[in-house]
């Protein structure tokens, strides 16, 4: 009976001690759920919202959280390397990189003038204002947690010229006198150069306009290729340079009419102006025993028949062109 006892004892001690003894007092008035939709300033029905304002200088939004910011890393633009032309807009340049994007763009040094570096969106665009020698930029964008760097070779050439015209393709010079053609009309960019190919005759130049001028030395008829260049490019022409003597002027035989007897030697030099002689023709041929000289186109001899009176023609030549004197001749036998 005593185990019994016990066991009974043991039952209320537990009893009491988990508080079942409870059921037999008041019972408590069971907790029901909040109606948000009803009551939606309840405690209970609070949800936290976070927004961008929420988020430090070195953490990004995502919409509906915040998360730490990366830097910026691989920058590039896609090209090491760009060549300009002058009056010509540039394909704009738009950067890629890793990571969270760069807020701030610098770049050093200064861009050639006419182009621009966003400093917003690190797009690199605009019109090149002059030529520029090719210069390497680094361009860096930054945010609040790093940077990144990376680097571009910009060269800015003239706009080629493309189109050359004299006002003539033949320019004419009389040997040992001035001689020149104007500078040509000259297309698209402006010539930095002037050349010509195979160089121009003795005593011409051409000068920086592309016009030729100077005073020709040597005879000739010479074709020549002129060049017009700059740094973005060269245009070519052709012109023809001929080079004459001055046409022989005022020729005359003083003396004339001549009355030359058989047997008495005769010498008659020409007076001329002009250009040089360089060739003499007579006709008719001249009386037997005299002859018309080549050198400087005198009538020399002796006479050894007998011949009417007569008309000669005397030409004088040269390149420039020729010039004739008529003159009597009668020769006697005394």
């Amino acid at each position: 009976v005593q185990p019994k006892r016990n066991a009974a004892l043991l039952l209320s001690m537990l009893m009491l001690s988990s508080g079942c003894l409870g059921l037999f007092g008041e019972e408590k008035e069971p907790v029901e759920g909040v109606d948000c939709v009803a009551e939606p300033s309840h405690p209970d029905c609070f949800v936290p919202v976070i927004t961008e304002d929420d988020c430090t200088a070195q953490q990004v939004f995502t919409g509906d959280a915040c998360r730490i910011m990366q830097q910026p890393r691989s920058l590039t633009y896609g090209e090491n390397s760009i060549l300009l032309v002058v009056g010509v807009e540039m394909q704009t340049l738009t950067p890629s990189f890793l990571g969270d994007g760069p807020r701030d763009w610098f770049v050093n040094p200064r861009l050639p003038g006419g182009l621009s570096l966003d400093g917003d969106s690190g797009v690199i665009g605009g019109t090149p204002e002059g030529a520029a020698i090719e210069i390497r930029y680094t361009i860096i964008g930054t945010n609040a947690v790093g940077s990144a760097a990376t680097t571009i070779d910009i060269t800015v050439v003239a706009a080629a010229p493309n189109s050359i015209q004299y006002l003539s393709d033949v320019l004419p010079c009389t040997l040992g006198e001035e001689c020149s053609i104007s500078s040509p009309l000259l297309l698209g960019g402006t010539a930095d150069e002037w050349s010509t190919s195979p160089s121009l005759p003795e005593g011409l130049a051409i000068l920086d306009d592309g016009s030729i001028t100077g005073i020709a030395r040597a005879l000739g008829d010479s074709n020549h290729t002129v060049i017009a260049s700059n740094s973005g490019g060269s245009i070519e022409t052709s012109i023809r340079i001929i080079t004459l003597h001055e046409e022989p002027t005022a020729l005359s035989y003083p003396g004339h009419p001549f009355y030359w007897t058989i047997g008495v030697s005769v010498q008659v030099i020409p007076s001329s102006e002009g250009g040089q002689v360089t060739g003499w023709s007579i006709e008719p041929p001249l009386p037997e025993g005299v002859v018309l000289h080549q050198f400087d186109g005198s009538l020399r001899g002796t006479p050894i028949s007998a011949h009417p009176l007569r008309e000669y023609v005397i030409t004088a030549h040269n390149t420039g062109g020729s010039l004739s004197s008529t003159i009597l001749i009668d020769v006697r036998d005394i």
